[in-house]
């Protein structure tokens, strides 16, 4: 990515318990990492997306940024990865 870009991802998910699931907060390591999710809860079955923007602004060489998921589920909470290469200007 080259600097100053904003690049997302939407990460897709299902429910594969016996309840509703519910995603209470989604959670960056950073400001320049923002997410919006599926805010209702998911029947069993049911799919939802959490979408993550990074902006690379001021950013440059690998970058590691973590989003920490928290839920009604067990374990309540995830932490997954976005990381990219930015190109400084």
């Amino acid at each position: 990515m080259n600097q100053g870009e904003k690049i997302s991802h939407i990460f897709n998910f299902k429910n594969k318990g016996k309840e509703n699931l519910l995603v209470k907060n989604v959670s960056s390591s950073c400001g320049c990492t923002v997410a919006k999710w599926t805010r209702n809860e998911l029947v069993p079955g049911g799919n939802g997306e959490i979408e993550v923007t990074f902006d690379t602004e001021g950013k440059s060489g690998k970058q590691v940024k973590t989003v920490t998921i928290e839920t009604n589920a067990v374990p309540s909470v995830k932490v997954i990865h976005v990381t990219a290469e930015v190109i400084g200007k």
